[in-house]
């Protein structure tokens, strides 16, 4: 059977179905992928993913990576998943129906997260503001709880955040995390969803609630320095910034 009649064959089959065929090759329908050396977080998250999918999957801690980049790319090496998910260690998924949530969305996206932009202006995803900014994160830092609603759902992604995105296969081993240039722990994120969708690869939201245990940072001067970076390498893709900074980009709701 030529490649591409076999990929269409098996995402035409439902994700069950999919699990059913593949369970007698050791290998799953689901990779998740998680860069921890924390061993409470460690613990923590494979937890949290057994709970969410609620199906056999496929589970790879990286837990010595140089960087996401590099920790990532390795994670993938060593996946056989059709789906494979790149998560943060401090996150928590509000759904039981993970794998079937993936499977649904991915017959018709490429690349998914839970909050990007469809209008990328400069090193941080958020910076276009309003109303090119889509999806929503829940935020719990320091005991305090919100929900930061970007905007509605959209298949017109151009980069996303990277406390969770999940990816076809394909788009993996086409796009290599680029280790040399975000050998960190910054920009990795924007780097590889900005080069799916310049590939050509359709890009989207998932609409799902995920709390992040931490806000992240973007003004450190390590951020600072890999940001340049991610400028210099996009810097005929990226557009004016349109964002009004003196008026709220996004709706913050205390929970």
């Amino acid at each position: 059977m030529a490649p591409n009649r076999v990929h269409a064959w098996r995402w035409s089959l439902t994700l069950r179905r999919r699990y059913e065929i593949l369970a007698g090759t050791g290998c799953t329908v689901l990779s998740v992928i998680v860069c921890s050396i924390d061993p409470r977080k460690q613990q923590a998250i494979r937890g949290e993913y057994q709970r969410a999918i609620g199906e056999p999957h496929e589970f790879i801690l990286i837990d010595d990576a140089r960087s996401l980049c590099e920790g990532y790319n390795r994670g993938f090496a060593q996946s056989c998943g059709e789906i494979v998910v790149f998560s943060h260690d401090d996150i928590e998924i509000h759904s039981r129906q993970l794998g079937a949530l993936l499977g649904e969305a991915l017959k018709k996206l490429d690349l998914l997260g839970v909050a990007g932009t469809s209008r990328l202006a400069g090193a941080w995803w958020h910076a276009a503001g309003r109303p090119y900014l889509h999806g929503r994160i829940i935020h719990n830092v320091k005991g305090r709880r919100q929900l930061d609603y970007f905007g509605p759902p959209s298949d017109r992604i151009v980069a996303l955040d990277g406390v969770f995105f999940a990816a076809r296969r394909a788009v993996c081993a086409a796009l290599p995390f680029d280790e040399v240039t975000f050998d960190g722990f910054h920009l990795y994120d924007l780097d590889f969803s900005h080069r799916a969708f310049l590939s050509g690869f359709k890009v989207g939201i998932l609409d799902i609630d995920v709390t992040h245990y931490s806000e992240g940072s973007f003004d450190s001067q390590e951020w600072r320095r890999y940001a340049q970076r991610f400028l210099a390498k996009h810097r005929r893709s990226i557009r004016a910034k349109p964002a009004r900074y003196d008026e709220p980009q996004w709706t913050v709701t205390p929970l």
